[in-house]
């Protein structure tokens, strides 16, 4: 029934994936609403992305009002951090099994979100063919935290359809560690360690099986001042009716946009 009610109440928004924290409010009135403020009005912004983004545009009246940025430094002292896992790629005719954990040596995982898609369908089929993840595959994707400094997951994946059509899998998860922590990434047998420090703004990638095989990419690690804008503005009447609305881009290309919220003079 709350979903409905949301619906109802245009208390809506899209994305493209990535689970983004959007939220804007006009003298506290949430997205969907249509208020009466014939004067300045105060506009709150508030961002939680899941990567770093790019730009956090204010919309008014179909312009671009104002665009937010993060406010960042390059070292943040509070050492909270998003990193990203993402995994597939291979051949199109394989189709992998992953079991992976990820064991933080200092720190803790604070959050986890999960980045996962369903499979490109790009022309009718009946059934799956071989070489494909069946349609009756009970939950092909599957992630838990495991303890305060480890993380496991298991998914089943295959080489992308097209060049447009992405397969990968990916999580992204919440750490509070010095950079100098080490992580340990274990997946089929397979161990990679990389301290926090490697992964700063870059990542690391590595094949499995060797050259085109599936394979595994590890970070960017981003710190999470760059994931968020928390912004207030004041903003006068232009007509007799105004609207607002938020367009919210990271910097990996997801996207996320808010329903509007109407505002009579």
């Amino acid at each position: 029934e709350a979903l409905w009610e949301a619906f109802q109440q245009r208390r809506v928004y899209a994305a493209t994936g990535d689970r983004i924290d959007a939220r804007l409010f006009v003298d506290g009135a949430w997205i969907g609403s249509a208020i009466k403020s014939p004067k300045e009005r105060t506009l709150d912004i508030r961002v939680d992305a899941a990567d770093r983004l790019n730009s956090v545009d204010l919309i008014k009246n179909e312009r671009l009002l104002k665009r937010f940025t993060p406010r960042s430094q390059d070292l943040p002292a509070k050492n909270e951090w998003r990193l990203r896992i993402s995994w597939g790629w291979g051949p199109r005719s394989d189709v992998v099994s992953w079991q992976g954990e990820a064991e933080l040596s200092e720190g803790r995982i604070t959050d986890s979100h999960s980045c996962f898609r369903g499979d490109a369908i790009v022309a009718p089929k009946q059934g799956a063919s071989s070489g494909e993840i069946p349609d009756d595959t009970d939950l092909p994707h599957h992630f838990e935290q495991t303890s305060a400094s480890t993380f496991s997951w298991k998914s089943l994946t295959q080489g992308n359809v097209t060049m447009r059509h992405a397969a990968t899998q990916s999580i992204s998860l919440g750490l509070k560690a010095d950079l100098s922590a080490e992580l340990a990434i274990s997946v089929n047998g397979t161990t990679y360690r990389h301290s926090l420090d490697e992964l700063l703004n870059k990542t690391r990638s590595h094949y499995l099986r060797g050259w085109l095989s599936e394979a595994i990419q590890i970070g960017p690690l981003v710190s999470v001042d760059d994931c968020r804008v928390d912004e207030t503005l004041q903003d006068p009447p232009e007509h007799d009716l105004d609207r607002y609305r938020l367009v919210v881009t990271q910097e990996n290309g997801q996207c996320a946009w808010l329903t509007p919220i109407w505002v009579e003079r």
